[in-house]
């Protein structure tokens, strides 16, 4: 099952944390959940773009560091889906968190709520 979703990662000199944060995410079904996934790259590298492309993932390159508010109005610009979730890098998964994640959505697909922020 797809969602039109897009996640957003912003990742900065960080790639084995993204690894396994991306790893754990396709694990647990996210990425296969959501309908886009882009990360945007601040400070890329070769080995960013190869874990991106690893994963399926669209991404944007960026020679420097525009910082964390920056990179991710730059990824809500370029999102064209009906829900959009920013992840943080640090952001692993656990058994239960696809199940939590398809419920917010039920909420916004419900008009019950207009944003979910998941902790």
């Amino acid at each position: 099952m797809s969602c039109d979703l897009m996640l957003a990662y912003v990742s900065w000199k960080s790639p084995r944390n993204l690894e396994k944060i991306l790893r754990s995410h396709k694990e647990h079904g996210l990425l296969d959940f959501a309908s886009r996934k882009m990360i945007f790259f601040n400070e890329v590298s070769e080995q960013d773009i190869s874990i991106a492309e690893r994963y399926e993932c669209e991404y944007v390159p960026s020679k420097k560091n525009i910082g964390l508010g920056k990179a991710l109005l730059h990824l809500l610009k370029e999102c064209k889906n009906k829900y959009f979730c920013f992840i943080e890098c640090d952001w692993s998964m656990n058994k239960d968190t696809l199940d939590i994640m398809k419920d917010a959505v039920n909420l916004l697909d419900n008009n019950v709520a207009d944003y979910v922020y998941l902790r």
